[in-house]
This record gives structure tokens, C-alpha cells and sequence, in this order.
């Protein structure tokens, strides 16, 4: 395996586990910013 291939395989285990937690916290926001406009 190149040092390449091992770069990547680690970058989308990465995306994978930082992904969800970006999306979350702007889904958090998004609720916020609904509730004060309410």
C-alpha cells in the first residue's frame, strides 16, 4: 500500500467522523435562528 492510498483511506475516515458533527451542529443552529424568529 502507498503512503497515497493510506492518505486517503485516513482523509474519508475523517470526513466520515467529522461529516455528521458539522451537520448537526448547522441543523442546531438552523433551530435556533427558527425559534428566535418565531
Amino acid at each position: 500500500m502507498t503512503i497515497y492510498n493510506y492518505y486517503i483511506l485516513w482523509l474519508r475516515k475523517v470526513f466520515i467522523h467529522v461529516l455528521p458533527s458539522i451537520h448537526k451542529q448547522t441543523i442546531s443552529n438552523q433551530n435556533k435562528e427558527n425559534w428566535i424568529h418565531k
